[in-house]
């Protein structure tokens, strides 16, 4: 007898989740709409009220993490990653889910972790500029980073301060600097000419 009541409520409960999926769309719509002047804390909080009808609205949960990024401190920071992970759990191949957390890493400072995640924008869209683009950047400070030290060697090297000589051997450190520089200007310079 409890299975028969269990199975005859099935399809009332699952037309009632599908009337709250639809209701979080159409809020969700309109919270889209209606926010475009209003103040950033008021924006979050109208997202919310959606997140109230259906928390696992995953364009909800993408936007409100844009707000938290749009906010700039710490504390936003981590409650953008939160939410973006939450719109990542529901669609994990979504390119814009992608290419927004990967952006919030770039802003907390994980240039490398970014980096991996635009390559992972790439393999879903291959022809996404803003992914190619953004690798090409993080390989361009990698260069840059390499014959800055290089720069730094020459300059102790031409001061002739006192150090150990195989600490600071030239012809090793100076010519794997270079070479390291000049991957990663390859590396960019590929990632700029498919974006």
């Amino acid at each position: 007898s409890l299975l028969l009541l269990c199975a005859a409520a099935a399809p009332a409960w699952g037309a009632a989740k599908g009337e709250g999926w639809a209701r979080a769309d159409s809020l969700y719509a309109v919270v889209l709409r209606d926010t475009a002047g209003l103040p950033l804390k008021e924006r979050i909080k109208r997202f919310k009220q959606v997140l109230k009808i259906d928390y696992k609205h995953a364009l909800t949960h993408h936007q409100l993490a844009r707000c938290y990024i749009e906010q700039g401190t710490v504390a936003s920071r981590m409650s953008a990653e939160f939410e973006l992970q939450e719109a990542l759990h529901q669609d994990w191949d979504s390119v814009e889910y992608n290419l927004t957390y990967a952006d919030l890493l770039w802003r907390k400072g994980l240039l490398d972790t970014s980096r991996r995640q635009y390559e992972r924008v790439l393999k879903l869209a291959p022809d996404n500029v803003q992914a190619a683009s953004a690798v090409a950047r993080y390989h361009l400070f990698d260069m840059f980073r390499y014959r800055d030290m290089q720069a730094v060697l020459a300059d102790t090297e031409a001061a002739e301060i006192r150090r150990p000589r195989n600490f600071y051997d030239q012809d090793f450190n100076v010519l794997s600097l270079r070479s390291f520089g000049d991957r990663d200007r390859d590396r960019a310079l590929d990632y700029l000419t498919r974006a």
